[in-house]
């Protein structure tokens, strides 16, 4: 398992000063959210809530609360969910709201996070056939990544390619990573998941995204016009099988 010290060194090469924008939970807070859910939380979530359970600092994903003090609020309601198959991990302050949870049901190595609206256990089943989204492979990918994007992608005179396959053939995401890595050299970033991951080299960084039966969608950046156009062409005959070029 990816520790979330590892996450914070991580970000911390880009900026120095993120650890005095986070704060851990205190254990007084991991113990009574453990009694009111029942027991031993999820080693990555609670290894999470040490390290930056009260503020994440500037990491910003889509409006979303992660602080432990709004999932206590949660877990103290009559109305709270059962954690077998979900545990909410956070809340979201826009509205409509999809609040935040750790799929449960899937055994994993990493649990994947995913939102649903609110609902009680007999709007459950229904609620989460309709309205629940993919939010990120594992909860370390959902930190770290935003980071990579900011740093390594985009910023001052850059231009990253978008790039979206032709086709939504599964298993693409993996040829992908064959083509980076073989033949090109980049090195896979360690907060990658199965269905998001990140690649750089000195000369070229992708991110890679393909989620259940979607095309594979890419952000690639290298300051050579001509190397972007050579790698988004050999992308496309790889993944698609010559079918179609990527749109860009």
């Amino acid at each position: 398992m990816i520790l979330f010290e590892e996450v914070l060194a991580y970000i911390m090469d880009y900026d120095p000063e993120f650890p005095d924008s986070i704060e851990g939970a205190s254990e007084g807070e991991i113990i009574e959210l453990e009694d009111r859910t029942g027991g031993k939380l999820p080693e990555a979530y609670k290894n999470f809530l040490e390290v930056m359970g009260r503020s994440t600092g500037w990491i910003n994903i889509q409006k979303l609360d992660f602080s432990i003090g709004t999932v206590l609020e949660y877990y103290r309601r009559d109305t709270a969910l059962p954690v077998d198959e979900f545990f909410r991990i956070g809340t979201d302050t826009k509205d409509p709201s999809y609040n935040p949870h750790l799929q449960m049901s899937i055994v994993a190595e990493d649990l994947k996070v995913v939102a649903f609206p609110g609902c009680t256990p007999e709007t459950f089943e229904e609620t989460t056939a309709r309205y629940m989204t993919w939010l990120a492979g594992s909860l370390q990918e959902m930190i770290a990544r935003p980071a990579f994007r900011i740093f390594e992608i985009f910023g001052p005179d850059r231009e990253p390619r978008s790039i979206r396959t032709e086709t939504n053939q599964p298993g693409q995401i993996d040829k992908l990573e064959a083509l980076l890595i073989d033949q090109y050299k980049l090195e896979k970033e360690f907060w990658s998941s199965n269905e998001v991951r990140g690649y750089k080299s000195d000369e070229m960084v992708v991110e890679a995204a393909q989620l259940g039966g979607r095309p594979l969608e890419l952000l690639l950046r290298t300051e050579d016009p001509d190397q972007m156009n050579l790698v988004s062409r050999s992308i496309a005959a790889t993944v698609d099988g010559d079918v179609g070029a990527p749109a860009f």
